[in-house]
């Protein structure tokens, strides 16, 4: 072969792997959050991010208990974990976030201030 064919198939080579990297990347970025109710929000979530040699555990700060997900799946994994938490755990009324404990009972309430947020919260957690 000549320098042409084998310069042509490395550069082929190259676009797919670019390709196949980006795609790989938007595939595990998980959802964008709202930085004020998610911030209000992350002191009752009861998962947390424990950083590890191999990458990072999720673990539940109430029972202790780790979880290690493949390290390009963690922060998929945590999202998930938090909307499962925000369906059994939080109620929206009107504008009013309440946050609940696990015997159904108010333990804060969030006031949202736009309908973005509301719509954050509705889409994000599942809830209505």
């Amino acid at each position: 072969m000549n320098k042409k064919k084998i310069n042509f198939i490395l550069l082929i080579f190259f676009l797919l792997f670019l390709i196949m990297g980006i795609f790989l990347i938007k595939t595990n970025i998980p959802e964008a959050k709202n930085e004020r109710v998610y911030s209000l929000l992350q002191k009752y979530i009861p998962y947390e991010l424990e950083k590890r040699i191999g990458g990072f555990s999720i673990v539940h700060k109430q029972t202790g208990q780790k979880e290690k997900p493949l390290s390009p799946n963690v922060m998929k994994r945590l999202s998930l974990l938090e909307q499962t938490w925000g369906q059994t755990h939080l109620k929206l009324q009107k504008n009013i976030l309440l946050i609940l404990d696990d015997h159904e009972e108010i333990i804060h309430k969030i006031e949202l201030y736009n309908q973005k947020e509301e719509e954050w919260v509705m889409n994000f957690f599942q809830i209505k």
